[in-house]
């Protein structure tokens, strides 16, 4: 008898291990997908560069917003480089493809830039919507099926003319990304 109540009680434990073990799985198993919040403080103009502006405020602001969104592991970068920008998340996707993209600084029709401190060299990045170069990531050189939302916050994101109606935020969208968010106009979108 105090055998088998033994046997009863290993059992049961192994039973429930198993049962908490497969909840934590479960657990890490759902977040799955990402979000990645991206902008600078350019810092003071500088002869080779006339940026200026602080938009790390908004960044992180969205970080913390998308973080709270259940199956979401949110990143912020406030002065990516380069090799940051072209670089993939953790299920080896592009950054930039990820499920939840906030990008946020200065910007035209065809591009978004970043220059954290207006240093320069491998910090003078951003994202374009033609073919990936030395400085940028580029759209047309992507699949970005994975991504649910990009929004690209700055000037004239969405902006269409009578000689070109290609734009950014039309680029991502055409390359994959299920909702792209620009602007068709200047728009201010930093603290001071």
């Amino acid at each position: 008898m105090k055998k088998s109540k033994r046997f009863i009680a290993i059992i049961s434990s192994i039973i429930m291990l198993f049962s908490i073990f497969g909840g934590l799985t479960q657990a890490f198993a759902a977040t799955t997908y990402y979000a990645y919040s991206i902008g600078v403080n350019h810092g003071s103009a500088t002869s080779s560069s006339s940026l200026t502006g602080d938009f790390r405020p908004n960044v992180k602001y969205a970080n913390t917003c998308y973080g709270m969104i259940n199956g979401i592991t949110s990143y912020y970068n406030c002065s990516p480089d380069r090799a940051y920008m072209k670089g993939n998340n953790p299920s080896g996707n592009p950054r930039i493809a990820s499920r939840v993209v906030f990008l946020n600084g200065h910007a035209n029709q065809s591009n978004i830039v970043f220059n954290a401190n207006n240093a320069g060299g491998n910090y003078d990045t951003g994202v374009t919507l033609g073919s990936t170069t030395t400085k940028c990531i580029g759209l047309a050189s992507i699949s970005m099926s994975t991504c649910d939302l990009i929004s690209f916050v700055g000037c004239d994101t969405a902006k269409e003319t009578t000689t070109s109606t290609n734009n950014i935020a039309k680029q991502a969208r055409s390359r994959g990304a299920t909702s792209s968010v620009g602007f068709k106009d200047k728009i201010t979108s930093r603290s001071t």
